[in-house]
């Protein structure tokens, strides 16, 4: 009896050693992101992850968060949402953030769901198509959009980040990806 439970009591002991290695060795969020590379790891999460899948980007100056959002799509096309909240220590308000990417004609602003009487946004949501997401300028609206919000936030080109990719990889478009990559098709993912 006391050698069956030892044996649990190991195997369970193994399985959290095993889950704690994988997670904290081999999964690591991203940290100290130069701001000029904020596209690279865009195309990393429409070419390589499921939809529903998200990186959530932290700004190592301030509290500003903002994710980007990979959505449906069919094969070779998707929709990403980036979606930035309001915060307290925002100088610019949102509505001017939303004037300075609206002349992106690819981009479609989506309205402010939530309800204030005051009539300020509490939220900034762009949504954009991207018609290949193997095409070398696949996150180049996403990433261009993300630079006018930082911009427009007062954010400068020196800037940082943490990003940290939540959702599951692609296994299919992982295996498309090295595929391309052999081919020379596919320089960067």
């Amino acid at each position: 009896m006391l050698v069956d439970i030892l044996s649990w009591l190991a195997l369970a002991i193994g399985v959290l050693a095993t889950a704690y290695g994988l997670t904290h060795l081999f999964w690591r969020p991203e940290r100290n992101i130069d701001r000029t590379r904020l596209g690279h790891w865009f195309r990393s999460l429409i070419r390589l992850y499921e939809s529903d899948s998200l990186v959530r980007v932290s700004h190592r100056g301030s509290s500003l968060r903002f994710t980007l959002l990979r959505r449906a799509g069919d094969g070779k096309q998707c929709w990403v949402v980036l979606s930035c909240p309001r915060a307290a220590w925002m100088r610019a308000p949102l509505g001017s953030v939303r004037q300075a990417i609206a002349a992106e004609p690819r981009a479609l602003i989506l309205p402010d769901m939530s309800g204030r009487d005051d009539g300020a946004d509490e939220r900034l949501e762009v949504q954009v198509q991207i018609p290949d997401i193997w095409s070398p300028e696949a996150a180049d609206v996403a990433e261009g959009i993300a630079q006018r919000v930082l911009d427009a936030l007062g954010v400068g080109p020196d800037a940082r980040f943490d990003l940290d990719f939540m959702g599951e990889q692609s296994m299919e478009r992982s295996l498309e990806a090295r595929r391309r990559q052999r081919e020379g098709t596919l320089q960067e993912w």
